[in-house]
């Protein structure tokens, strides 16, 4: 009878130890699927191949899409901002990095000094990547907004959505969250069916 309440026991804590790991790695498992979703959505594949050059025309594109005035600067001697972008009375002086690595402290550096140069009130680096700590922390003290891969993202989405209002792009990003969830229980069941072996016979 012991023995009974002592296998009840282990049994019921190891339940309540693989459901938290289950849920954990159900919603794990819906935010991976959404987010290679959208990735598909805003062909970010192609962007993440792309040259300089080719990184600032699409910009380009991008920012009339939203409704931009977009001016591109002189390839060379273009004092720190690639494109300028006109709208609500606001100009934007703008540096674009596509890079496979993190953005440093020298492209905040350079666009604060374009916001001066080309008498902007904002400025803005854009890239298909991330920023270092110390870039965030200067770019913060010196108001120049960070738009990362994820910002980016989101922008090219919302410029999807102008642009083709009616079209399969605008619906909601859906994918199969019961197979999610079967994968997931599946995989979480047959652990727990390991541990409950094991505990009866070893």
């Amino acid at each position: 009878m012991v023995e009974d309440d002592v296998a009840s026991m282990v049994l019921l804590i190891l339940v309540l130890c693989i459901f938290p790991i289950l849920l954990f790695n159900i919603n794990h498992y819906i935010k991976q699927q959404k987010y290679f979703e959208l990735l598909k959505r805003a062909n970010m594949a192609e962007i993440d191949m792309m040259i300089g050059v080719q990184f600032e025309h699409y910009l380009q594109q991008l920012f009339l899409m939203l409704g931009y005035q977009v001016k591109l600067t002189r390839a060379s001697g273009d004092f720190g901002a690639d494109l300028i972008l006109i709208k609500d009375n606001a100009k934007i002086a703008v540096q674009a990095k596509r890079y496979t690595k993190n953005v440093g402290l020298k492209a905040v550096q350079e666009v604060f000094g374009a916001k001066k140069y080309y008498g902007a009130n904002e400025a803005w680096v854009v890239t298909n990547s991330f920023y270092t700590k110390q870039a965030r922390e200067l770019a913060h003290s010196n108001e120049v907004s960070l738009i990362d891969r994820n910002d980016l993202l989101n922008l090219i989405l919302n410029a999807k959505e102008l642009d083709a209002p009616n079209s399969q792009q605008n619906k909601t990003v859906r994918f199969d969250i019961f197979s999610a969830i079967i994968r997931v229980l599946g995989y979480s069941l047959t652990m727990l069916a390991i541990l409950i072996l094991l505990f009866i016979f070893v």
